[in-house]
């Protein structure tokens, strides 16, 4: 009768890992997921300068097996002088390495970052794209004091250029971001003449105006593959 090969800790690690649950970043450490229970995170920490677990695993290591204490550094992360990690640990290593951490942020971060739905995003040719009217409510849902200015505008041949700058209060701290954006007039078909330098320069206006945002992270998904700039989950 054949056994069961047991799993080392990092084989264990890398499940940890390739699993749809990330590694999350907190203020007090990181949260791993628990293989056994889908609700579940152990936390690992710094205490007295050493990385600590507290899954039963490394604490039942720390004590000894037969769970009593085999050295003064009692929850040090050491049992008689010697480093201990458990697969938890081990995991959050190598998914720092990585860069497989999801980052917990607060709830103003969550409401910019979070993906437009597909009702929002529309097409122009092979590019997806969000109505300036959808950022404005982003914006808005975020209940973030905001505003926009216009820098600067030029006219280089068929486009008009403009340079804005956002500024966004957040807790109380200013935030400033300045990009550019710009639109290519319109001309009739027949006579070549353009059809509205107003309407061109909304558009330019618009396109400033979201590309500033997505320094905030709104829309930011659009440019992410297998999203790849989603850093975090929400709080």
């Amino acid at each position: 009768m054949e056994t069961a090969r047991v799993h080392t800790r990092e084989e264990r690690a890398e499940e940890i890992i390739s699993g749809e649950r990330l590694i999350i970043k907190t203020s007090e450490g990181y949260r791993v997921p628990s293989q056994q229970d889908a609700d579940r995170y152990y936390l690992v920490s710094k205490v007295n300068g050493r990385v600590t677990c507290d899954c039963e695993d490394y604490i039942l290591r720390v004590n000894g097996e037969n769970g009593q204490s085999e050295t003064s550094n009692n929850g040090s992360g050491m049992n008689n002088g010697k480093i201990l990690y458990c697969k938890h640990i081990i995991a959050v290593f190598k998914a720092v390495k990585t860069g497989n951490v999801a980052i917990e942020k607060s709830p103003t971060a969550a409401t910019l970052e979070y993906p437009f739905t597909p009702s929002q995003i529309l097409k122009k040719g092979n590019l997806d794209y969000i109505e300036g009217a959808a950022v404005i409510q982003r914006m808005n849902d975020a209940n973030l004091d905001w505003s926009f200015e216009i820098l600067d505008t030029k006219t280089i041949e068929e486009e008009v250029i403009v340079k804005g700058r956002l500024t966004v209060y957040i807790n109380g701290r200013e935030i400033v971001r300045e990009h550019f954006g710009g639109a290519t007039f319109t001309r009739t078909r027949d006579e070549g003449d353009i059809v509205s330098r107003a309407d061109t320069m909304k558009s330019a206006v618009t396109d400033c105006f979201k590309k500033t945002c997505t320094t905030l992270g709104v829309g930011l998904h659009l440019y992410s593959e297998g999203n790849r700039y989603q850093s975090f989950q929400p709080a």
